[in-house]
């Protein structure tokens, strides 16, 4: 289907490789944060979802580094859980803070009508995890 290939030494890019469509993404950086290096902006496109692209992003990303890696992961329902569970558990990741953040606002969740399957009206939320790899 596509081919893994590396961004500015940051991101890895699932791009299809007819068309040169980028299907997926994840990117790994240093957090002064959480002090040691962390999993950000991971997605796959809606239509290209169940193919295994997101597993082969992170098979790539934890094969890159022995260090402890963070990464932070979206709920839309207080008590479902987070959208990348099965991921997290085939990479060893553990759960280490349960909502370590909650977005209200429609410029850091997708609380907007027309763009958010999930979204609910006034007070809509969605909630972050943290989970670490050592």
């Amino acid at each position: 289907m596509g081919a893994l290939e590396n961004l500015d030494g940051r991101y890895l890019i699932y791009r299809e490789s007819e068309s040169g469509d980028i299907f997926g993404m994840t990117g790994l950086k240093r957090s002064e944060e959480l002090n040691g290096l962390e999993i950000d902006w991971s997605c796959v496109k809606p239509e290209c979802r169940g193919q295994g692209i997101m597993h082969d992003l992170f098979k790539r990303v934890c094969n890159l580094t022995d260090e402890t890696i963070y990464c932070r992961c979206w709920r839309t329902a207080p008590d479902e859980a987070c959208h990348m569970s099965s991921i997290m558990r085939d990479f060893g990741f553990k759960e280490v803070i349960h909502t370590c953040n909650t977005w209200c606002n429609n410029y850091n969740c997708k609380c907007y009508p027309t763009e958010c399957e999930y979204y609910s009206g006034s007070g809509c939320s969605c909630w972050e995890d943290l989970y670490i790899r050592k």
